[in-house]
């Protein structure tokens, strides 16, 4: 027989009645959080010469002693997420930060030590890129350009009070292509193989990066980033005149990883997502036309994806954990 009844004055059930009933359920809460999403920031930093600007969207998710609020009709443990919202303009306009990393820290930091509740809180960061403009030669003093989508600057904070920092960088949607210098031979054939081997190639990607930091309070974030992003780069491409040689994108993503951990102590751990985007030779035969990789169609489904995270071992070597 239910503990429980209806109401003498409604047909429906009363919080009373319900979180009686919730309290003789066989069920019980595993985990929870919540949070605030898709929180807009543009800040302008004036200088005496010239503005900058960093555009962000943020999202917040706190972990603790909230299961009161899912089992009573008490909210004396919830923080309200449009507080959250608030708090983080205020705290962009308290600091001077510029760094997705320092700012989502200092978030962090603040739900962590000031909320009781809480005893965890997870921030993440999305910066957008603007670029000056350049007007007759000379940048531009307040003026900025967004070209597309581009690509994005990311960042994962959890500040846990038993267990302090883990911090995360990244980049998503990085476009990544080159002409030349791709290959893809020697692989496994079976019944359903059609692919034919190639020497030449397209080869473009839509990278999508995260990496682990090492001691994230003692890092000059301005400084490291643009580091791991040339470091990408110049593995993905070579150099300048010569290029490098792919002959798989999953050796070019080992290659870019491992350069990343090479150049920056900073880094424990590299991730890298690498959709293979192709571009298919057109064949111009039936027009009596010769096409020497000159004239491709792009094919964005279906597509290969390869993924790999990248750790240092104890010594000197580096190795690949899947």
């Amino acid at each position: 027989k239910p503990r429980f009844k209806l109401s003498r004055h409604t047909s429906f059930f009363t919080i009373a009645d319900m979180a009686e009933a919730s309290s003789v359920l066989p069920v019980q809460i595993v985990s929870n959080a919540y949070g605030k999403s898709r929180v807009r920031l543009v800040r302008v930093f004036k200088k005496a010469d010239r503005h900058e600007m960093i555009d962000m969207t943020f999202e917040i998710q706190l972990q603790g002693d909230f299961d009161e609020a899912y089992l009573s009709s008490s909210n004396r443990t919830v923080l309200p997420t449009d507080t959250m919202k608030n708090t983080v303009y205020a705290i962009a306009k308290t600091y001077v930060d510029d760094q997705p990393e320092l700012l989502g820290m200092r978030l962090a930091r603040h739900f962590v030590s000031t909320v009781a509740p809480v005893k965890a809180a997870n921030i993440s960061v999305v910066q957008h890129s603007w670029h000056r403009l350049i007007v007759k030669g000379e940048p531009h003093a307040h003026a900025f350009s967004r070209e597309g989508s581009g690509s994005k600057r990311t960042a994962q904070i959890r500040l846990c009070k038993q267990s302090g920092w883990t911090v995360h960088g990244g980049i998503e949607d990085l476009l990544l292509l080159k002409t030349t210098m791709s290959g893809f031979e020697d692989y496994i054939r079976d019944p359903y193989t059609t692919l034919k081997e190639t020497k030449d190639r397209i080869l473009g990607t839509n990278m999508k990066a995260v990496w682990k930091y090492q001691n994230p309070e003692a890092i000059e974030y301005a400084s490291v980033f643009p580091a791991i992003r040339d470091a990408l780069i110049e593995a993905f491409a070579g150099p300048a005149h010569s290029g490098v040689y792919s002959p798989s994108v999953q050796f070019t993503l080992y290659q870019m990883a491992s350069r990343v951990l090479q150049r920056v102590p900073q880094v424990a751990e590299v991730s890298l997502r690498m959709p293979n985007l192709h571009c298919n030779l057109v064949s111009l035969a039936p027009f009596g036309m010769d096409n020497p990789n000159e004239v491709f169609v792009p094919i964005d489904e279906p597509h290969g994806t390869i993924q790999a995270t990248l750790t240092r071992t104890k010594g000197t070597a580096l190795a690949s954990r899947l």
